[in-house]
Formats: C-alpha cells, sequence, structure tokens
C-alpha cells in the first residue's frame, strides 16, 4: 500500500496552471502532450502534491502559449506590482 501524498502548503501555481488550462479549453491529457510531460505530472501539480521547477513551468507555459505577463503569473511573479514599486521608489 502507497502512502497518499501530502499536499503542498501552497497550491498558488496549481490553481494558476489549472485557470490557464480550463481557459485554454484543454484536459489535463491534452496539455501533458503539448507540453511534453506526464499527464500524472499536470494532476500532482494542479491538486497540490507536486511543486513543480522551474523547467516544468517553463513547458507547461509553452504548452498553454502563455504570454509574457501570463508566463510572469504562472511563476508568480506579479509583473505590476514590480512596476508599481519601481514608481514608489522613483519618487
Amino acid at each position: 500500500m502507497t502512502k497518499p501524498r501530502k499536499k503542498t502548503k501552497n497550491n498558488q501555481v496549481g490553481l494558476r496552471l489549472k485557470f490557464f488550462r480550463e481557459r485554454n479549453g484543454l484536459t489535463q491529457a491534452e496539455l501533458a502532450e503539448e507540453s511534453s510531460l506526464d499527464v500524472t505530472t499536470i494532476a500532482r501539480i494542479e491538486n497540490g502534491t507536486r511543486n513543480p521547477d522551474k523547467e516544468t513551468l517553463y513547458l507547461i507555459a509553452y504548452g498553454l502559449a502563455l504570454s509574457v505577463k501570463d508566463t510572469a503569473y504562472l511563476f508568480g511573479i506579479n509583473i505590476y506590482e514590480i512596476e508599481f514599486k519601481k514608481l514608489r521608489q522613483e519618487r
């Protein structure tokens, strides 16, 4: 019997991935094929039992044909917050 996998503390990446996948009208299997990943990898990221590395996120972003801003968001980077911080520093 295998042990159940623990969910990660913060599943924001999984939630963002699911949002983009569903927005593009893809199943997990279709995204896995487009990203050259295994469908279980996509499922585990979405359900929070796996934290993807940068390379995996790049493959997913490519498979989803995400814009630069959407890719940054997938990675958890808030481009607008960075721009606001720069504006505040210039004042």
